[in-house]
């Protein structure tokens, strides 16, 4: 049944108070169910359907519960879920909800990213009730609160013996009124301080990296009420021990609880970079436990009037949990596909000859946008014990750095779609002419991985590329030809000007564009003096 709610257009799923509150999806989330209590009213011989207390999906270790509150839910999207080699787009139709919703969360986390927007805190007492973040080493904790000694005090600042300083307002030889701090790693705090402890709202910049800031309000050495944050590449905004939201790297987003330590934990949401695609369910210090698939239908305010998302359950979901990916495992469902990359790529034969199978765009997809993910076993490139060296299989050609101790690599055991499908930036082939590129970033389903960034906007088709990176002098000799027929055709190199330059400048820009600009005059002078004769 059809029925206009706030100009937008639902299917409801009528019915009466005496149903049974218990309702499975067909084809749906394993042995998950959807225990719902309904509260249904008749006007005009139009049912509607609304959720008025918590809905559940259960297994039988694990309970997911969406908040009690008063949503209307549309008929559930179903996302087909099609094999890594068909070609053919996914067809979803998303509800003006979903698009209405989308639109406010995305000018939401545009007012997040600026640290420009203001910022307001809720009144102390308020604060206090909450509970606040009781955690001593927190960063800001630890580099604001400082219980290092004053090796110098002199009229409106402040040394410190452990390289920290204070400028501003003093009392009696101690930080008292507006004033700044500069920790030990050089953090600066500009706030309010009474008896030598911060009080009230707090500004701090990294005064190597002014891209690194955050607003908080910290009282008795705790940090109560609102916060926002940049740090790394992730914004953050919340209150603390409540709601929060995180924009992570290239635009996928978390929303979910604080504990009293400052680690998510209880219900929370993974949306995709589109911000309508999501992953919900159970964290636990930080860490993705086990949930499902869904769709946003709705953003409300919560009991700070802060927002938060509703999320629909996939009508054809499954069973989403952390993959524990470790030394020796890719993780626990390998068969189990990533929905954007279901969405949005495929496997075919590689227009590379010889190269295999390649990955391919199934839709457009723009530039900046995360075209595909990476996951691997981790192997740590340092540290290692001789038994460990015994036990670990060589790097394979798929080896990638995720960060300067940690290297993800598929076996070659797992490189067939066959046996391992749950990622597949594997498939992606090489090239000196790459249209995406690696970079980092966290999914719920396997933590830290590598991800494929759109350098430039992908057509539907279009095979997609990366440049592997290998260390020449190490890398296989397909690749270390391939970079001789790139400089040699591209460039217009000689044999004698790659076996002289080639392997030293790979890896360095800088080098490159140096030799290269040198061939280049050398060649042009060359074509000068030859036209003139």
């Amino acid at each position: 049944m059809t029925e206009i709610y706030e100009d937008y257009e639902w299917e409801y799923v009528s019915g009466s108070e005496e149903e049974s509150s218990d309702y499975e999806y067909e084809n749906g989330l394993q042995d998950f169910s959807l225990l719902t209590s309904r509260s249904v009213s008749t006007t005009s011989s139009k049912a509607s359907s609304r959720f008025t207390s918590e809905s559940c999906f259960c297994s039988s270790d694990l309970c997911v519960c969406l908040d009690d509150v008063n949503t209307v839910f549309a008929k559930p999207l179903k996302i087909n879920k099609r094999s890594p080699y068909n070609n053919e787009p996914t067809e979803i139709k998303l509800s003006e909800a979903t698009k209405h919703s989308t639109k406010i969360l995305r000018t939401f986390l545009d007012e997040m990213r600026d640290k420009n927007q203001s910022f307001s805190t809720p009144k102390i007492e308020d604060c206090i009730l909450n509970g606040g973040l009781n955690n001593p080493k927190h960063w800001i904790i630890e580099e604001l609160c400082t219980k290092s000694k004053p090796s110098w005090i002199e009229e409106n600042n402040i040394s410190y013996i452990d390289g920290s300083y204070y400028e501003g307002d003093m009392q009696n030889g101690t930080k008292h009124g507006e004033g700044s701090f500069w920790s030990k790693n050089n953090i600066r705090f500009d706030g309010y301080f009474v008896n030598d402890c911060p009080e009230g709202l707090f500004y701090s910049e990294n005064e190597h990296n002014s891209e690194e800031w955050a607003f908080f309000y910290i009282k008795n050495e705790k940090l109560y009420g609102q916060f926002k944050e940049l740090r790394g590449k992730n914004v953050k905004y919340g209150i603390w021990n409540g709601p929060f939201w995180t924009i992570l790297h290239h635009g996928a987003v978390l929303y979910g609880q604080l504990d009293s330590t400052g680690k998510m934990s209880g219900y929370g949401v993974y949306l995709y970079p589109n911000l309508w695609l999501a992953i919900y369910g159970q964290f636990q210090n930080d860490r993705f436990i086990q949930g499902g698939e869904g769709v946003l239908v709705d953003i409300v305010h919560d009991n700070y009037g802060f927002l938060k998302p509703i999320i629909q359950p996939l009508q054809n979901q499954s069973l989403v949990e952390f993959e524990a990916p470790s030394r020796l495992s890719l993780g626990k469902n390998l068969q189990s596909q990533d929905m954007l990359e279901n969405i949005q790529v495929f496997v075919n034969e590689s227009n590379v000859p010889g190269a295999g199978e390649g990955l391919f765009a199934k839709v457009d997809i723009k530039q900046n946008q995360i075209v595909c993910f990476f996951n691997g076993i981790r192997q740590r490139k340092c540290l290692r014990s001789a038994f460990q060296e015994q036990e670990i299989t060589k790097f394979s050609e798929y080896r990638i750095c995720l960060s300067k101790d940690i290297s993800l690599d598929i076996p070659d055991e797992y490189i067939s779609i066959k046996k391992y499908k749950a990622t597949l930036g594997h498939k992606v082939c090489h090239s000196f002419q790459p249209n995406v590129i690696f970079s980092e970033t966290h999914h719920p389903r396997f933590g830290e991985i590598i991800c494929l960034v759109a350098q430039r906007d992908l057509c539907k088709g279009e095979e997609i590329f990366v440049n592997y990176g290998y260390e020449i002098q190490n890398a296989p000799e397909w690749y270390q030809n391939l970079w001789s027929l790139h400089l040699k055709s591209q460039f217009g190199w000689s044999t004698h000007d790659i076996l002289k330059y080639g392997y030293s400048v790979h890896s360095c820009t800088a080098a490159f564009e140096s030799a290269n600009a040198n061939i280049q005059a050398r060649n042009n002078k060359l074509l000068d003096e030859k036209l003139v004769s």
